[in-house]
Order: C-alpha cells, then structure tokens, then sequence
C-alpha cells in the first residue's frame, strides 16, 4: 500500500517584502529557519495560515436547510454517494502540517516569548477550528499534533475516538486563549480579523456544546456522562460570556447592520474574515440581491423561514390574534423586515430609498424572480450598486456575541438553569425590538421545561441566525433533520401572481409604484384624506372622508411633494382643528372623527366644533363658523401624477357611511393572488448521514483509517 504523503507547499511569494537574504538560499522547497527570528516574516506565513484555515461564505453543502432555495439535493434527498462530502482530504492534512510546522520552528527561533506566544497562540486556535470543522463531519479523525517525517515516521496513522479529538480542540483552545485580549472593533488595517482571546473562549464554549448536543450522544452514552458534557459546555461558555461583557462585547443596537457595520461602533463582532481587499472579495453579496440590482440565484428565503418570526409582541404566528395571513408582513418581530425582502417590500439597495422589489411571477421588472417568493436583506450592503454588487466587500461574520448568548441559554437549560435560559433570550428579544408585554417575558411562554426551552432556544437561533452558516449545522446537531424527515417535510415557497392590470409594475420606476399592501377600499373617484404619518412615493397616509356617497376631493394634511392643486379630483390642504387659532374661509378641518367646512372665517375659541345627527351647522363660539361635512376612516389614498387618484387603502372602515357607493374593505389579494409551492426534494436525512463517510479514496491509501458505522464496511464508531 502507499503511503500518504504530507508536504508543505509554500509559495515563497508570501515573503516578498521580508530582507532578501532571509529568501537567498539554494533550497527554494523549504523555508529558512531565519525567518523564525524574524516577526514580520513570522507573521507573514501565519497569515498564510490564515487564508487557508479561516471559514468563510458558506455554500453548497452548508446552506442545506429549510432555510433557503441553497444546498445540496443529494443530501437533502438521502442519495449522497460516496466521496461527495470531501473535507477528509490531502490537502486539510497539508494545511494542518504547515501550522505544526510553524508551532515547532517558531520555538527555535529568537524572537521574543511575548512574541512567541502571540504568534503560536493563533495557529493553535488555527488548528482547533480545523480539527473542529473534520469532526462534526466524520467524528474522530487523526489528530495529528507533530510535524511527521515522511521517511522515518509512520504516515499511517489510525484516527482518535471523537472523545479524544474533543479533548485535543479544548486542548489546543485554550492554549489559543493565550491570544491578545483585543476587540475586533479595535483591530484596524491588516490586523483586523486576527484570533482574540475571546474568539478562543467562544469556539471553546462552542465546541463543547456540541459535544454535549444530540449528533454526539450515542446508544452507548450514560446519562452521568451526558450531565458532565452539559456542566463543561455551560461552563466554558459561561465564562466566555463574562469576560467578553468585561472587556466591552455586547450586543450591537441594530439588528438590520450588525452585520455590514464594520466602525469600532460595532462590539458584537467575535471572529470575522475580512474582504474588500485587492482581488478578495465575497459573492455573498451578488448572489443575495435581485437580478435587477445585481444577480440571485441563492439565499432565497423559504416560507418556513418566513414563518418562523413571530409577532412584534413575541407570540408565534399560529398563537397571535394580530397575525393576519393576508397581510403577513404586519406587526412582525423586527427581525423580519431587517431578514425578509418580500413582494411589494422596500429594500434601498443601491441607496434608493424608495425601491420597491417585486417577487411576484409575472413581474417585468425581474430577468428571473425568487424561486421563493422572497429574498434575503440581511448581511446586504446597501450602499453597494449593482455594477459593485460583484465585488463584495462585507466581512464574513463567523461568531458575534448573540450565538454566544444563545450558546449560554442552551447550555444553562440543560444544567436546569432555567431562569438564566430566560435571561439570556430576554437580552436576544429586547435587542430584537419586541415588546416586554405586561409580563417582561418577550413573548416567551412561562414556565418552560427543559424540552420546551430547547425548542425555544432552537427557534430563537433560527430567527436570529440566520443566514450567518449556523441552520445546517443547528439541524445535524439537534438531529432536527431527522424530525423533518419524520414529517415528510419539503420547503415551502409562495408562489405570488399579479392580476390584471398590475403585471407591468416595474422597478425602481416611481410612478409605477401604487400598489397598495395595507388593505384598499373602493370608494368612487375620490376621497378626504387626512395625514397621519410618513409620506411615501406620491401618497399620504390619513382619514377618509365619505360625503353623502360621493366623493369629490381628497384633502390632506403635511402632504409632501408630487401633489397637484389644480387637476381633477383637486387635492387641497387641510388642517386639524386647534383652540386659539385662525381659520380662513372654506377651509376643511378635521376633528376627533368628523370633518368640517369653515363657514365664517375668524378665531377658535376653547369649544371645539361640534355637530348633532341631521344638523349640518355647528358654531364654535361667535368668531368662526363651521358646517359638518361628513364621518371619517382611517386611510391612505395614493396620488398619482398631476394629482390623479390611483387607489385607495381603509386601514379601519369606522362609521357613518352611506349605502351608494359601496365601500369595500380590500386587501393584498386585490392585486395578487397567492400559493404555496415546494421545492424540491422531500427531505430523507439518514441516520448516517450525521457523520458522513471517510472518502474511500483515503481508506485504499492508508489501511488504518476505518469506515463510519452506516457506511459501506463500516466499523468506526463515531460516538466513542
């Protein structure tokens, strides 16, 4: 058999700027052990390292989820094959040989132990990560520690149990925890991005979670073992949560930037990849937006994603007497709006703040339009144009400080710290936006077990995570996938349709956009409107006015600009009644829920106006005079150019209103028609594939390594 061979292949381009007799030498396969005593040119082959090692936008496999449109069907499906998941490799072991190069040689040189320890402390946090990333893949692996020798050591080495390698990553952390005690805020130029203290305390509490989840307890583990696995998980991550509140970590205020906000403002920020630089950049970027602001294709949001958020008071969708499935969009966690592009939505991608983005089917403004009927904003720069949308520039967020609260909550519920579990959401929840309530649960049922908690923890990080490589690795952990599978889940979409004559709405063409997604009443030619808050695009949101059945004018409040005095129906300016104040003639005035005409101009006094059932007139003391006009409703009207009227919206139909015409409270389906639709594969996760197979490949190379359990002459056992 041969033997496996491990050999650095080091780009001597790396050092170009060191001191050139550092790079005179005969032997260009290797590296000058002078270069170990010099700390620049140290740290020139770490940050090779790094390049190699670093995770960065996730794809293929790690985008399967019910999460997005993304991921692979191979494995979503259960018809993986062998070798298709192909991290257990030649060229990791190359890598991981490079950092235990470094590890050996650094030690020989004479730079300073300061220096030393800051150097070698990355590259064990370098080799933890790697070592990490193999077992939740295959579970134990061989955990090579020493620079092997290609003629005088076995190569064929035997992989660790997944207990060892768990030990040897903890291990490896916690001399990585030896790494500055710096904030990723406080990094700048080249050395933003570089491994803290606190990333090493993170991935520590992260790793032992994950120990202690469900992908790791096997037939075989007791229940001693499992308490002990929790009790060392909560602890690492208790003690990362402490010192990092210590040292200025918290949770950025803006949910919606937490991610693209990359000022010293921002201290949620753990461990991070950074782009922008010369030739590096990100497709994240590209393939998140719509075709008409840049590409797509993926990160396209599924309805069970969609779903998921719950109110803007916490309650879920299925629970909440506010959630209305037509108008789906309404009072949710802010969450969704700052996650969620759906049709109709304003997303201010390329700086227009009044873009509208259209998801529905038969759209003229899309090349090709979400295969979910949604898009994902979230890690978006929105200052980037369409023609730069190529060229990401966003860093990768690997951990923030929210999955180390999460990471906490879950670790404290399952060590019965129930009410520290309750904690920690609540600090998710209240950073979110949602409401305390009466209660200050955020929603949050009371009194949870320990499994409804979990449930609780595994939505919240659903919600809060997403997009950010966490679901497919939360689903594999929780054996979630499994439940769906159970279920005969599929991913759902919602599939948008335009009635005639809304089909030729286009982006970002202002005048084109009318359509209305709050509801819309059909009340004739016209209507009274009255502003009550923000103006959008040639529209104003007010009170309704119906006169007898007919509708002749619209009069606003503050009305902005694109409105027309003079066309017909004639908009006019219109003002609330106030004490003490003059009124000129024919003016419209609105009070509580009745409209007024000024009859005979002059100055309120104290009464405010008044009217009785089949009285038109009513005085307000001997000054002015007003005449009753009619009852009111709350509601939008949208003005089109030169003041024509397009449409309508009763955000709450009132009372007072006369039989001819008819008003019709309307809603989302006035212009569209929605479905649910699926995509493709039913999910059938097998059981093996919680740790996949060691690529036969590998196995013919070196007799030791041993198959996964489940797979194709299998005898490792992952769980050991």
């Amino acid at each position: 058999m041969k033997k496996i061979l491990y050999s650095v292949l080091f780009i001597i381009g790396v050092f170009a700027s060191c001191q050139k007799d550092i790079l005179d030498k005969t032997d260009l396969s290797g590296i000058d052990e002078r270069i170990w005593s010099d700390e620049t040119s140290a740290t020139l082959y770490l940050n090779n390292l790094y390049s190699l090692i670093m995770p960065t936008f996730p794809s293929s496999f790690a985008t399967s989820s019910d999460e997005s449109n993304s991921g692979n069907a191979a494995l979503l499906g259960g018809t993986l094959s062998d070798q298709q998941v192909g991290d257990f490799s030649a060229t990791t072991y190359q890598n991981i040989r490079k950092i235990n190069l470094l590890l050996r040689e650094v030690e020989k040189g004479s730079l300073s132990q300061a220096s030393k320890t800051k150097i070698k402390s990355q590259a064990y946090f370098l080799r933890a990560f790697k070592y990490f990333e193999l077992v939740k893949l295959y579970g134990g692996v061989p955990y090579v520690t020493t620079l092997q020798d290609w003629i005088t050591d076995d190569l064929y080495v035997s992989r660790n149990k997944t207990s060892e390698c768990i030990e040897l990553i903890v291990k490896d952390l916690d001399s990585a925890a030896l790494a500055p005690k710096e904030l990723i805020a406080t990094q700048t130029g080249a050395n933003r991005g570089r491994i803290t203290r606190y990333a090493a305390l993170g991935l520590k509490g992260r790793v032992l979670l994950y120990w202690a989840s469900p992908q790791f307890v096997g037939p075989n583990t007791s229940a001693s073992d499992l308490a002990t696995r929790w009790e060392n998980a909560y602890q690492a991550n208790k003690l990362a949560y402490d010192e990092m509140l210590a040292a200025g970590h918290a949770l950025f205020p803006n949910f919606a930037n937490v991610l693209t906000d990359e000022s010293s403002a921002n201290k949620e920020l753990i461990m991070i990849r950074s782009f922008g630089i010369t030739n590096y950049y990100n497709s994240f970027e590209t393939s998140s937006r719509p075709s008409s602001m840049g590409s797509g294709g993926s990160n396209q949001p599924t309805l069970t994603l969609v779903n998921a958020f719950p109110m803007s008071d916490g309650t879920s969708i299925s629970t909440s007497p506010n959630y209305d499935p037509e108008l789906y969009y309404k009072n949710r966690d802010p969450r969704f709006n700052a996650t969620i592009a759906y049709n109709g939505s304003l997303w201010a991608l390329g700086g227009q703040s009044n873009l509208r983005i259209w998801t529905f089917t038969n759209t003229s403004s899309e090349l090709s339009t979400s295969s979910t009927g949604f898009y994902n904003k979230k890690g978006v720069n929105l200052s980037a144009t369409k023609d730069l949308a190529a060229n990401g520039s966003s860093d990768w967020v690997e951990m923030r400080f929210a999955e180390v609260i999460l990471n906490l909550a879950e670790c404290a519920a399952n060590t019965n710290r129930i009410s520290e579990a309750y904690d920690m959401l609540k600090l998710i929840r209240a950073r979110a936006g949602i409401t305390a309530n009466a209660n200050g649960f955020y929603g949050l049922t009371e009194n949870m077990s320990v499994s409804d908690m979990n449930k609780a923890i595994w939505l919240e990080r659903q919600i809060e995570l997403a997009f950010e490589g966490k679901r497919y690795q939360d689903l594999r952990r929780t054996r979630l996938f499994t439940v769906l599978t159970q279920y005969n889940y599929i991913r759902e979409t919602m599939v948008t349709t335009a009635k005639a004559p809304w089909q030729s709405v286009k982006v970002p063409n202002a005048s084109n956009n009318h359509i209305n997604l709050n509801g819309t009443a059909t009340v004739g030619s016209a209507a009274f409107i009255r502003e009550e808050s923000d103006v959008n695009t040639k529209g104003a949101t007010g009170t309704a006015v119906i006169v007898s059945g007919s509708i002749s004018s619209i009069t606003v409040l503050t009305p902005g600009s694109g409105y027309a005095t003079t066309a017909t129906p004639r908009v006019t300016i219109g003002s609330a009644w106030t004490a003490s104040t003059s009124f000129t003639l024919n003016k419209q005035l609105f009070y509580g829920d009745n409209l007024y005409t000024v009859t005979t101009a002059g100055t309120s006094n104290t009464v405010p106006p008044t009217h009785v059932s089949g009285v038109s007139t009513s005085t307000n003391g001997t000054t002015v005079r007003f005449t009753y006009v009619g009852k009111v409703a709350k509601a939008r009207a949208i003005v089109g150019a030169l003041g024509s009227i397009s449409g309508f919206e009763i955000q709450n139909a009132g009372s007072g209103y006369t039989s001819a015409p008819t008003v019709v409270v309307e809603g989302y389906n006035t212009y569209f028609n929605t479905a649910k639709g699926t995509l493709n594969p039913k999910f059938n996760y097998l059981d093996k594939y919680y740790f996949y197979d060691i690529p036969s490949d590998n196995i013919n190379k070196n007799p030791k390594i041993l198959q996964n359990i489940g797979w194709v002459n299998g005898s490792f056992d992952p769980y050991q």
